[in-house]
């Protein structure tokens, strides 16, 4: 089967996860392990920045991105990898989400999947194609979105998004 926007089902429903083995099989090892971290870091509350340390996952780094929720239900994006900089055609780390995203349907998907992500503090995955970035193609990708608190208690303060982009020469 030949994967296309069509074939792969662009506005399914995001995987909540309540454990690993909720992930698909199909998903990237290094996605798989960085989710694995989480739940582990989990078990001593909702894991912060500092317990999950983004940092050392060096792979991921490139096409992750560090949200810090803001009051206004809206995000700020603290830390952007430079694959993720590179598909959004120029800087977005200051930025708000509503200024990075456009305002129509095409990033629906996306959208829903944070409210997903703070509304229950677990991760959620997703695969799919990109629909809303400027003058592209769509590009297939894996996404989890990981909800981080500030202390440690349960409200989300942070998302760290970990993607894995295919882009056409892989």
């Amino acid at each position: 089967m030949v994967l296309t926007p069509e074939t792969t089902g662009m506005g399914a429903t995001p995987w909540v996860l309540y454990a690993p083995a909720d992930l698909p099989h199909s998903v990237d090892g290094k996605v798989r392990d960085l989710v694995r971290r989480w739940f582990d870091c989990r078990l001593a509350g909702l894991p912060t920045r500092k317990t999950l340390a983004p940092e050392t996952w060096p792979q991921l780094l490139g096409s992750s991105y560090l949200l810090d929720r803001l009051a206004c239900d809206d995000y700020r994006f603290r830390v952007a990898g430079s694959q993720f900089r590179s598909l959004h055609e120029g800087e977005v780390i200051g930025r708000k989400l509503s200024e990075v995203l456009p305002s129509d349907s095409r990033a629906s998907g996306l959208r829903g999947d944070i409210a997903a992500c703070t509304g229950g503090g677990w991760p959620v995955f997703r695969t799919g194609w990109t629909t809303w970035l400027h003058a592209r193609p769509p590009v297939r990708f894996q996404r989890v979105m990981l909800p981080l608190s500030a202390s440690g208690e349960g409200c989300v303060a942070q998302i760290f998004g970990a993607v894995r982009f295919y882009l056409p020469q892989e």
